[in-house]
């Protein structure tokens, strides 16, 4: 059910009207158990590849389901960008650019403290997550590397959401990025 669902998802984001000014296609794209990676070629900007998975399920009322990305862009190889997707029913008001407070956390590890900014969009929000309190982000990914669950909040008070993702195969597919991200052009 998972590969069908990540594969609606790829199918989604490479042919969808709404993100045609974000990318024109997705190519070389692989599967690393719950993870995959694939390069985008956008239609304003330069190239860029891109680690996804989907949400695990959950049986409780306050989990959702949502993508979580980590990007490199050509020219910045081995710099990370993190970006979540899910419904924009979860935080109804929101608008773009605005703030919101997230957490991640790997198995039983460090709590890593996060500010998203706000993407809207019809079919969703997308959150641009970056380390707080001087964190490069370096520790989180050891950890991330090395895990097998990665949990994250979003939100606070009544509208705190919470996704867990599977680490398998993440590691594999971050090794992917970083191999295709140096033949990308700028």
């Amino acid at each position: 059910m998972r590969k069908i669902a990540l594969a609606v998802l790829l199918v989604f984001l490479g042919q969808n009207p709404l993100f045609a000014q974000e990318q024109r296609e997705i190519l070389q794209s692989e599967r690393h158990a719950d993870w995959s990676s694939f390069v985008l070629f956008p239609a304003f900007e330069e190239s860029y590849v891109r680690a996804a998975t989907l949400s695990l399920p959950e049986r409780l009322v306050d989990y959702v389901d949502s993508s979580f990305f980590i990007e490199s862009y050509a020219g910045e190889c081995g710099r990370y960008y993190l970006t979540l997707f899910m419904s924009n029913q979860c935080f109804p008001g929101i608008r773009d650019g605005d703030y919101v407070d997230a957490a991640l956390r790997v198995d039983g590890g460090s709590i890593y403290e996060l500010r998203a900014t706000v993407s809207v969009l019809k079919t969703g929000l997308f959150f641009r997550l970056r380390f707080s309190d001087g964190h490069d982000g370096s520790a989180w990914l050891d950890e991330f590397m090395a895990g097998s669950v990665m949990r994250l909040r979003i939100g606070g008070g009544a509208e705190t959401y919470y996704s867990k993702y599977s680490l398998r195969g993440s590691t594999a597919a971050l090794k992917r990025v970083d191999r295709l991200c140096g033949s990308l052009r700028r």
